[in-house]
C-alpha cells in the first residue's frame, strides 16, 4: 500500500512474530484489565501515570508501557518483543520510531475480542484527519450483533483497525475489507498480520470497491455521525446529513447472496412530530429483504453534539460552546429535532419486504444467534390469532435470565411483570406478565401451548408470540 505516496507496506512476517511474542507473555484483554483496572481509550497524562504505576515490573508490564501507553523505552527493555533486525523493519514500516536513545511505538496495539488491533494513539489532542480509532462502543455493538455461522464470503465496509474483518475471519473462508482512508487500509492489514489472519483490503468509498460482487455476510460501521463538516474520516461522512447511511442500507441488498445477511450501524435524523424510527423505516421501504431495525439512543441536538464533537482535552469552554453552536445550527438546518442511532439487519429474500422494529436496551454481547432467531421469526406466524400457535411446542432458549421485582405497599407485596434477557444477547429485553410467569417456566418443548394454559383470552398466545419473535423461545418439533 505504499504506492502513490500512501502508507508504507506492511511487514507481514515480522508482525506475525511480534503477535506471537505478545500473546506468549499474556498481552490480552483479561490480563491488561487485571493490571490496569480497565484498558484506557484516551491517554491523558493522568491516565498514563496511573496505568504506569499499576502495570508492574515484568515482560508484560514492558509491553503495556510500550504498546498500550506509548511510553518510550530503552532498547534492552523491549528486546524480548523487538529483536534488532525486527525493529529496523518495523521502523521502516512506521510502526515504531526512535526517540533519542530510546524506542517508542508509533501505533498502539490493543487487545480486544480475542485479537490484537493496530490503531492510532488518542492522547486527548486534536486528531489528524486520517486518525484510525481502536475499539469503542460502536465496534463492540456491531461485533455483538453479527451472526457467526460459517460462510464462504464476508465483507467489512469501513474497516478501520480491522476489528470486524478479523472477527469474521474465524468463520468466513474469504474476508474482504474496504475503507476510504488509506491509513485505515494499512492498519487493517497490520492487524491481520499481527494475528496471522488473511484479509483482502480494498481502498474506496463504502460499497464501491465491491461492485458486481455478492457476499454471504456483510457488516459496516461507517462514518455515520450527522456532523456539520468533514474533519475526521472515521467519524464524518462526506455526504450531508444521514445520506451515507441511507445509501449503504439501500445498496447493501444488491451485494448479498440469496439468504445473505448484512448488519449495519446507522444514525438518522428524527424530524419534529415523527416517530423515532420513521427515518430509518423510510430507507427500508420497498427493499427485497427481511429487515430488523434495532433502535437505541434518541438524542437532542446539544447532547448529540456533546457526544461526537470530540474536542481536545485542553479545549476551553468557549471552544466547546462555539463548537456546539456550529453542530446544533447544522442539525436544525437538516430539520433534526433529534438524532437516533441503532443497527439494521437485512436478509436478502425474494418478494415484498418485511420489517420488525425492536428497542435495543442493552449493549449486545455475542448476540448473533438471537439476531438470527429474530430474523427467522419475522412473518412465521400470522399474529396471535394464528391457529398454528396453540399447537406449537415452545422451549425457552438456553442461557436466559428472568428477573422479577416485588413491590411492597399497603401491607402486602405485588408482583411486577418479569423481564427476560439472554447471556448471549442482542441487547433485547422481553417482558412476561406476572400471572403467566409459571406457565412460561413450563415451556420446555414437551407440551403444546394449548396444554400449558388457557389460550382463549389471547394473553398467553400474545406473550408466547412476542417471546418467540424476540428470540427467547424456539420451536420444538414433536418426535416422529
Amino acid at each position: 500500500m505504499a504506492a502513490g505516496g500512501g502508507p508504507p507496506s506492511v511487514p507481514v512476517p515480522e508482525l506475525r512474530t511480534l503477535g506471537a511474542r505478545l500473546r506468549a507473555i499474556g498481552y490480552d484483554s483479561l490480563r491488561l484489565r487485571s493490571r490496569l483496572g480497565r484498558i484506557p481509550d484516551r491517554l491523558g497524562a493522568g491516565v498514563v501515570a496511573a496505568a504506569d504505576v499499576r502495570a508492574g515490573d515484568d515482560d508484560l508490564a514492558a509491553a503495556i508501557r510500550f504498546w498500550c501507553l506509548g511510553l518510550a523505552a530503552e532498547e534492552a527493555t523491549v528486546s524480548g518483543q523487538l529483536a534488532h533486525p525486527m525493529f529496523t523493519t518495523l521502523e521502516a514500516a512506521g510502526l515504531v520510531r526512535r526517540a533519542g536513545s530510546s524506542l517508542q511505538a508509533a501505533v498502539r496495539i490493543t487487545p480486544a475480542l480475542g485479537r490484537l488491533l493496530v490503531h492510532d494513539f488518542d492522547r486527548g489532542e486534536a486528531m489528524a484527519r486520517e486518525h484510525v480509532v481502536g475499539i469503542g462502543p460502536a465496534s463492540r455493538t456491531l461485533a455483538g450483533l453479527t451472526p457467526r455461522e460459517t460462510v464462504e464470503r464476508a465483507a467489512d465496509i469501513g474497516s478501520g483497525s480491522g476489528v470486524q474483518a478479523l472477527a469474521m475471519a474465524s468463520h468466513a473462508r474469504t474476508v474482504v475489507a474496504t475503507d476510504i482512508n488509506p491509513r485505515a487500509g494499512w492498519t487493517t492489514l497490520a492487524s491481520a498480520a499481527l494475528n496471522g489472519v488473511a484479509v483482502e483490503m480494498r481502498l474506496g468509498d463504502a460499497l464501491e470497491p465491491l461492485a458486481g460482487e455478492r457476499f454471504d455476510l456483510l457488516v459496516s460501521n461507517p462514518p455515520f455521525v450527522v456532523s456539520p463538516r468533514s474533519e475526521l474520516t472515521f467519524r464524518d461522512a462526506p455526504a450531508r446529513g444521514d445520506a451515507l447511511c441511507e445509501a449503504i442500507v439501500r445498496s447493501a441488498p444488491s451485494h448479498l447472496t440469496p439468504g445473505g445477511v448484512a448488519v449495519l450501524l446507522v444514525n438518522w435524523v428524527v424530524r419534529e412530530n415523527e416517530p423515532a424510527t420513521a427515518g430509518a423505516e423510510r430507507w427500508l421501504a420497498g427493499l427485497p429483504v427481511t429487515a430488523l431495525l434495532l433502535h437505541h439512543d434518541v438524542l437532542d441536538p446539544v447532547t448529540y453534539a456533546q457526544r461526537w464533537s470530540m474536542l481536545p482535552l485542553d479545549a476551553s469552554w468557549q471552544e466547546h460552546r462555539e463548537t456546539l453552536e456550529v453542530w446544533v445550527s447544522e442539525l436544525r438546518r437538516l430539520g433534526a429535532d433529534h438524532v437516533a442511532s441503532g443497527a439494521i439487519v437485512l436478509e436478502a429474500r425474494r418478494g415484498s419486504s418485511r420489517l420488525r422494529v425492536v428497542p435495543m436496551r442493552r449493549r449486545p454481547v455475542n448476540g448473533g444467534s438471537q439476531v438470527r432467531r429474530i430474523m427467522r421469526a419475522i412473518g412465521h406466524f400470522d399474529g396471535p390469532a394464528d391457529p398454528r400457535l396453540p399447537e406449537t411446542r415452545f422451549r425457552l432458549v438456553h442461557g436466559h435470565r428472568i428477573d422479577q421485582r416485588l413491590h411492597y405497599g399497603h401491607g402486602s407485596y405485588a408482583a411486577a411483570p418479569a423481564s427476560v434477557e439472554l447471556d448471549r444477547t442482542a441487547g433485547v429485553v422481553g417482558t412476561i406478565p406476572a400471572r403467566l410467569l409459571e406457565v412460561v417456566f413450563r415451556m420446555d418443548g414437551s407440551a403444546r401451548l394449548a396444554d400449558l394454559g388457557d389460550t382463549e383470552d389471547g394473553s398467553l398466545g400474545e406473550t408466547a408470540l412476542e417471546l418467540f419473535e424476540l428470540g427467547f423461545l424456539e420451536i420444538v418439533e414433536p418426535a416422529a
